[in-house]
């Protein structure tokens, strides 16, 4: 499989696991159940929720976020504003950046919160019998206390 394939492939992993499980970035969205790559004017959402505050907006990326990941994203919060939704909440997750994102951006859009993938979410995670995953490191599941299921852990090549 040639690289880009490869790349693209695992942020669809991403993108799956964010779309089932968005408590990984947010506790706030515990409940919420996402859909995939909803096409806007300007390309495809990676993975969006629709709440009673709003719409949340994920883009995913594998690699190091750059001003052009920070500029797809803030395309696609202008295509959903237009279109008269109001943005609750955006994510940009990827690896950690490697210069400083734009600032005039992430302060004309300030709901949008980068997430480093590498720290923010581990890349074993154990299920729980509540059907939460979480860090494996740890002994009982954060989100509401269950132990994990022996043989259910996931891991996360990114």
């Amino acid at each position: 499989m040639n690289e880009r394939k490869e790349r693209r492939s695992r942020e669809r992993k991403i993108q799956k696991l964010i779309r089932d499980h968005p408590y990984l970035l947010d506790a706030e969205l515990m409940s919420l159940k996402g859909r995939a790559e909803r096409t806007v004017r300007s390309g495809r959402l990676d993975v969006d929720f629709e709440t009673k505050e709003g719409w949340v907006i994920v883009e995913c990326k594998i690699s190091a976020l750059a001003n052009k990941d920070l500029r797809q994203l803030c395309r696609y919060l202008q295509d959903v504003s237009d279109s008269g939704k109001h943005i609750h909440k955006a994510f940009l997750v990827g690896g950690k950046p490697r210069v400083e994102l734009d600032s005039a951006l992430l302060q004309r859009w300030p709901n949008i919160t980068v997430i480093d993938l590498l720290y923010s979410i581990p890349n074993l995670l154990s299920f729980c019998e509540q059907r939460h995953y979480f860090d494996a490191t740890l002994e009982t599941c954060p989100y509401d206390g269950a132990r994990p299921i022996p043989g259910r852990d996931l891991e996360l090549n990114y």
